[in-house]
């Protein structure tokens, strides 16, 4: 359970990190889209 819950803490950093640096350049992006 330690194990399980030390990854699913680190997979959800990386989540909220990918999200924050979407919403942060989702303007930039659109003209490419």
């Amino acid at each position: 359970m330690t194990l399980y819950g030390s990854i699913n803490r680190i997979n959800h950093g990386r989540i909220d990190r990918l999200r924050m640096m979407v919403n942060r350049h989702r303007l930039n992006w659109l003209p490419y889209l």
